[in-house]
């Protein structure tokens, strides 16, 4: 009998080493031939991806580089969908570089990714409404968390000693965070609060983070709730969000885009310019075409690729509805999506079966040269996150308007040096100085500065109901600018965030110019002066609060700058069949890519 009962133990005891050696119930490989191990939760209805081994520490580091869990396992003709992270699954995965968590999983459990040293970036699906203790405590290099609106509770040291971590964004639905949440998040620059109660939280979420030094952007109507919380109170600065309804549409009569090439030189020597010039119907779709002009300064390069561009293009017919941007394959025969700016704050673009994109929150007043809204953007790259060309709402992105991740091209040789409607710059990058264009090229810029003047302030400052943006400075603490050359005066509005009267006057004190201009959402005026008599001009900024008042001279009247042009070596002037001609003829000309009408 007691050897019976020897061998009935000896027998559990190996069957229970034999459940102990592995906590998987079944091992399958991704998209990319990474093997990623499950258990069946639920009864066997769906899937938790959990570790190798029947310890999270039985196999450390069991994943490298770039890791996409699917939504759903297919095995033995069966599909169970993966619905949680479970406790330890990704812990001490110290080459681990990026996960991907799809939209199925609804819980993170505790310490699931802790302490994977060289994680840079992780997705969290649209579907997670609890991430665990310590979940991502320890993982160093992520530089921006995204956490969606369907996260009610987040965990006590969540995101702990998470050193490199810029930029938070919390959705709408939190209603709990745990103590030391974002403790020893020692770079931390921008925190994103979509809630409108204030949440509740444990002790210490921010110790030793660099939180007094930070921005929290919270909705409009609950920044008095957050100025009074404990804890979120003492944030350097606490903002309102961009309002979801202020948009501007990117498709606009009258918008130029400024494209620069890097390696050219500065001032720019090669400058592509787009613009829309013309209207067509297509599939019952109102339209705007787009052409492309290629500018060369003096200095510019006689590459034989550079050589070979054509200098006047179409582009192609482009429309917008609902925030989303389309172009015309004429290949194909049908709209491509150019931009979606309707996207959620953390959703997860997947181009093609390789390359994910991740796209940021509404920001505003953190680009230099543009006050409108922005959005970052990150590829998911094997070798870890790449920061892509940013989404400017009304721009498109900050590599120009054609290139961006839905086209499948991002081009690492050009950058945006402005975009203009009419006269109103709405971007503009003031590292670089054109030396190509026209307006660039006849003659050196000259600087002037605006005299300041303070009338009687209201009790409180008129800012169309908007927010100072962070960033931009008081008009009392920063005065105005300006510049101009023989065919453009440009003023500066940077510093401005509410409504003036523009007006040129000559020295006869004719008015030759004038506007009314919001400048919330614009950072200069750039107005042709080409036509403008000789002399001097007296230019002033002004509402009923202040004045700003400054002077430009006019060298040259605006038929000698015509004759000019005609001499210059590298004007193009095509008729409107789009061939190069090689003066002006009667009637009307594209000049440089403008019109010019010749009686």
């Amino acid at each position: 009998m007691k050897k019976n009962n020897l061998l009935l133990l000896l027998i559990m005891s190996f069957s229970m080493i034999g459940l102990m050696v592995s906590a998987h119930d079944i091992e399958v490989p991704n998209a990319d031939g990474i093997t990623i191990y499950y258990k069946y939760i639920k009864n066997g209805t769906e899937l938790a991806v959990t570790c190798r081994g029947a310890e999270p520490h039985d196999y450390d580091n069991e994943y490298n580089d770039r890791v996409v869990i699917p939504e759903e396992v297919t095995l033995n003709g069966q599909t169970l969908k993966t619905t949680v992270i479970e406790d330890g699954a990704f812990s001490h995965c110290y080459t681990l570089n990026s996960v991907v968590i799809p939209n199925s999983v609804t819980r993170i459990g505790h310490d699931a990714f802790y302490k994977s040293f060289n994680m840079e970036s992780v997705v969290i699906g649209n579907s997670v409404e609890s991430i665990g203790n310590i979940a991502f405590h320890g993982c160093h290099d992520i530089h921006s968390i995204i956490i969606p609106n369907s996260t009610k509770a987040i965990g006590e040291s969540a995101f702990g000693i998470c050193y490199y971590l810029t930029s938070v964004t919390i959705g709408n639905s939190v209603k709990r965070i745990g103590s030391f949440a974002f403790a020893n998040c020692r770079d931390l620059k921008d925190m994103y609060c979509y809630a409108e109660q204030v949440p509740e939280i444990g002790n210490d979420i921010f110790s030793y983070s660099n939180y007094k030094n930070a921005t929290l952007h919270v909705p409009a109507s609950s920044v008095g709730a957050y100025q009074a919380a404990e804890q979120w109170k003492d944030f350097k600065e606490i903002v309102a969000l961009p309002a979801q309804d202020d948009y501007r549409p990117m498709v606009e009569e009258g918008k130029v885009w400024k494209v620069g090439f890097y390696g050219s030189g500065n001032p720019v020597q090669h400058i592509e310019s787009f613009y829309f010039d013309g209207d067509t119907i297509i599939d019952g779709k109102a339209c705007k075409q787009m052409m492309s002009q290629h500018y060369y300064g003096p200095d510019a390069s006689e590459d034989t690729s550079i050589s070979q561009l054509s200098p006047l293009s179409y582009v192609g017919a482009w429309y917008e509805e609902d925030k989303k941007v389309y172009t015309y394959d004429t290949t194909n025969k049908q709209f491509v999506l150019m931009y979606d700016f309707s996207v959620d704050a953390n959703d997860t673009l997947q181009i093609n079966q390789d390359d994910f994109y991740v796209i940021g929150p509404r920001q505003t007043g953190g680009l230099r040269g543009f006050k409108g809204v922005y959005r970052d953007v990150w590829w998911l790259a094997e070798e870890g996150p790449n920061y892509s060309p940013s989404w400017l709402e009304g721009v498109g992105s900050t590599d120009g308007p054609t290139t961006n991740v839905y086209s499948g091209y991002v081009d690492p040789l050009r950058f945006l040096m402005s975009c203009t409607v009419d006269d109103e710059v709405i971007y503009f990058n003031d590292e670089y100085e054109d030396g190509a264009t026209p307006e660039g090229t006849n003659a050196n810029k000259h600087r002037f500065d605006f005299t300041h003047t303070t009338k009687t302030r209201p009790k409180a400052p008129s800012m169309g109901g908007k927010e100072r943006p962070k960033g931009v400075e008081s008009a009392d603490t920063q005065s105005l600018n300006g510049e101009y050359n023989q065919q453009q005066l440009s003023i500066h509005l940077d510093p401005l965030i509410e409504t003036y009267v523009v007006c040129i006057t000559n020295e006869s004190n004719e008015v030759v110019y004038e506007k009314t201009i919001n400048t919330v959402n614009i950072v200069g005026l750039s107005i042709d002066i080409s036509s403008y008599a000789k002399g001097r001009y007296t230019a002033t900024v002004e509402n009923c609060n202040e004045s700003f008042v400054g002077e430009f001279e006019v060298q040259t009247t605006g038929i000698e700058t015509i004759r000019n042009k005609k001499q210059d070596a590298r004007t193009y002037i095509y008729n409107l069949q789009g061939q190069r001609i090689r003066s002006l003829q009667k009637g009307l000309n594209i000049v440089n890519g403008q019109k010019v009408y010749v009686k």
